[in-house]
């Protein structure tokens, strides 16, 4: 009669093996996508704030005297 003889300890490594790797593998995508988001949060404006491209402020005629006074304002601090 032969006897089927079986590792119980191996199969125990391998399927914690497996485990391990399964969550090293999720860890791994959730740290990426959390990279991700705080990479693009650091291009974005902060909540309220408006932008405005000052590149075209005094030729453009949407933009109030108030924005192009605030643009030259900024040029000037910037080139000081």
């Amino acid at each position: 009669m032969k006897y089927l003889i079986v590792d119980r300890d191996r199969e125990r490594w391998f399927r914690y093996k497996v485990w391990a790797l399964d969550t090293i593998i999720v860890i791994s995508v959730l740290g990426y996508v959390w990279l991700g988001i705080n990479i693009v949060r650091m291009w974005l404006p902060e909540h309220g704030t408006i932008v405005y491209n000052c590149s075209i402020a005094e030729i453009h005629p949407d933009y109030t005297t108030a924005m192009r006074r605030a643009c030259r304002e900024q040029f000037k601090k910037e080139t000081k």
